[in-house]
C-alpha cells in the first residue's frame, strides 16, 4: 500500500499555519468567564446574570422577539415579583435594545426603507411640544423626567410600526395582546376572590391601581372581540370567547366607575359595527344584564353613586382639579404648565378656595393635557387620535374600493374601539402617558401599511 505521508496534500497541510476558528476562541472566552463567575458568583445573580444575557442575545439578533418581549415585561412587570430587578428599568432596557436590533437589521438590508406615518409626525410633534414645555414649567426637573419616559413610548412606537410589516406578525402582537388581558383579568378576579375586596393593579404605571388595570383590560377587551369574530379555528374562536368574558369579570372586579362607562361605550360600539347588530346588541345586553345580576352589592352601590357625584368626596376633588385646570390653561395657554407639572402647580398656586389637600392629580387626560401641554400639545393628540380613527374607518369600510380581508376588518373595529374605551375611561384618569392609545395608533400604522403593501404589488388603490 502506498504511504500518503509524504505526499504533496500533506507537505502542503504541515506547512499551513494553524487557524482557530473565531467562534472556537469566543466560546473558549465565555466558558472561562462562566466558571469564574460560578466560583465567585452567587447562584441566584448568576441565574439573573444567565437570563439578562440571554434576553440581551435574542433581541438584538432577533428584534421582532425583542419587541414580544417588551410587552410581557410591561404587562406582567417583573419587577414586582423580583423587586431587586425593578432598578434595573427592564422595559426601558429592552426597548434600547430591540432598538438597536432594528437598526442592525435595517443596516443589514438596505433595501428596507424605515416606516415613517403621519402618526409618526404627530407623535414627535407631541413630544417636542413637552421639550418645549420644560424652558418654561414650575418644576423643570420633573418635566425633563416626564419627557424622557414620553420619548420611550416614541421609541416603541417606531419599533412596532417598523417591525410589525407582515399579517403573520401582527396576528402574533395582537394574540399576545389578547393572552395577556385573559392573565390580568384572572389575576383581577383572584385578587378579589383572595381579599374580598376590589382588585387593584400589580405596582406603579399603568397597571397601578383598580383603575389603571380596568382600562388596560378594557383597551384589550374589542380586540378579543373582535378575534372571536374573525377566527375560523374552533380553539382559537373559544380561546378569544373565554378571555373576552374573563376581561368583563376582571373589569367588574376592580369596582372601577371609570371602566364601568367605558365598558357601556365598548359594547355599545361593538354592537354597532357588528355583522348582525340586533343579535350582537341582544347577546351583549344579555351578558352584561348577567354580570350585572351576579357581581356584589357593593359594586352595584358604587356604580350607582356616579349619580349622586354631589354628595361623593371623589368626584368633589376631580371638581377642584379640573377647576385648577382651566385656571392653569388660562394663564399659559399654548404650552402649559410643563409635563408632570400639575400636581405641583395645583399645590403652589392654583389649589381652589376651600379645597381640601394640597397635591391634586388631574384625574382627566383632556385637562391634564389643557393643563400641563397647553393647546400646541392638544392639537398634536388630537390629530394623532384622529388620525388613528380615520384609518381604522378606512380599512373597515374598505370592502371592494382596497380590499381588506375579514380579519383586518374585524381588527380594525377592534383597534377603534379599544381607542374609544380608553377615551372614555380616561376621563377620570391621569392616563395621557399611558403606552394604549399610542400601542393602537402603532398597531393601525401597521395594518395600513400591510393592506397597502399588498395593494400595490396587485395594482389595487391604496388604503
Amino acid at each position: 500500500m502506498k504511504s500518503i505521508v509524504g505526499s504533496p496534500a500533506i507537505s502542503e497541510l504541515k506547512a499551513q499555519p494553524l487557524k482557530t476558528p473565531r467562534s472556537l476562541v469566543i466560546l473558549g472566552l465565555v466558558s472561562a468567564l462562566a466558571g469564574l463567575l460560578l466560583v465567585f458568583a452567587r447562584p441566584g445573580a448568576l441565574m439573573r446574570i444567565s437570563a439578562a444575557i440571554a434576553c440581551a442575545w435574542i433581541t438584538l439578533t432577533f428584534p421582532f422577539a425583542g419587541l414580544i418581549l417588551y410587552l410581557l415585561v410591561e404587562y406582567m412587570r417583573p419587577g414586582d415579583v423580583m423587586p431587586s430587578i425593578a432598578s434595573w428599568r427592564p422595559a426601558l432596557i429592552v426597548a434600547v435594545l430591540t432598538m438597536i436590533g432594528l437598526v442592525i437589521a435595517k443596516s443589514k438590508d438596505r433595501s428596507q426603507e424605515i416606516v415613517w406615518s403621519k402618526q409618526s409626525w404627530m407623535l414627535a410633534g407631541f413630544i417636542s411640544t413637552m421639550l418645549v414645555s420644560i424652558i418654561t414649567a414650575i418644576w423643570k426637573s420633573q418635566a425633563l423626567q416626564v419627557t424622557i419616559d414620553a420619548a420611550k413610548i416614541w421609541i416603541v412606537f417606531l419599533i412596532m410600526t417598523n417591525l410589525i410589516t407582515t399579517t403573520y406578525r401582527l396576528k402574533q402582537f395582537t394574540w399576545v395582546m389578547v393572552l395577556l388581558g385573559f392573565y390580568l383579568a384572572g389575576r383581577s378576579v383572584f385578587m378579589y376572590q383572595r381579599t374580598g375586596d376590589f382588585a387593584t393593579g400589580p405596582g406603579e404605571g399603568f397597571l397601578g391601581d383598580r383603575n389603571d388595570l380596568a382600562m388596560a383590560m378594557l383597551v384589550i377587551l374589542p380586540i378579543a372581540g373582535s378575534l372571536f369574530q374573525s377566527s375560523e379555528k374552533i380553539l382559537e374562536k373559544t380561546l378569544a370567547g373565554t378571555t373576552f368574558v374573563a376581561l368583563i369579570a376582571g373589569i367588574i372586579s376592580t369596582f372601577s366607575r371609570g371602566g364601568f362607562v367605558g365598558l357601556l361605550c365598548v359594547l355599545l360600539g361593538m354592537s354597532l359595527l357588528a355583522k348582525r347588530r340586533t343579535i350582537a346588541f341582544l347577546t351583549l345586553s344579555a351578558l352584561l344584564v348577567i354580570a350585572w345580576y351576579v357581581s356584589p352589592d357593593s359594586y352595584k352601590e358604587r356604580i350607582i353613586s356616579i349619580s349622586h357625584y354631589q354628595q361623593d368626596e371623589s368626584a368633589q376633588n376631580r371638581l377642584y382639579a379640573w377647576k385648577a385646570a382651566r385656571a392653569m390653561f388660562h394663564d399659559r395657554p399654548f404650552f402649559g404648565v410643563g409635563p408632570g407639572n400639575f400636581e405641583t402647580a395645583y399645590g403652589r398656586i392654583y389649589r381652589p378656595p376651600g379645597a381640601p389637600g394640597i397635591w391634586r392629580a388631574p384625574h382627566s387626560i383632556y385637562f391634564e393635557c389643557i393643563a400641563e401641554l397647553g393647546i400646541v400639545g392638544c392639537i398634536f393628540f388630537g390629530l394623532l387620535v384622529s388620525l388613528t380613527y380615520l384609518d381604522c374607518l378606512k380599512i373597515y369600510l374598505s370592502r371592494t374600493a382596497a380590499p381588506a380581508t375579514n380579519w383586518e376588518r374585524r381588527m380594525a373595529a377592534g383597534f377603534m374601539l379599544g381607542m374609544t374605551g380608553y377615551l372614555a375611561s380616561a376621563t377620570f384618569l391621569s392616563a395621557l402617558l399611558y403606552s394604549h392609545p399610542y400601542y393602537l395608533a402603532a398597531l393601525t400604522v401597521s395594518m395600513a401599511n400591510i393592506i397597502n403593501s399588498r395593494q400595490l404589488k396587485t395594482g389595487g388603490e391604496p388604503v
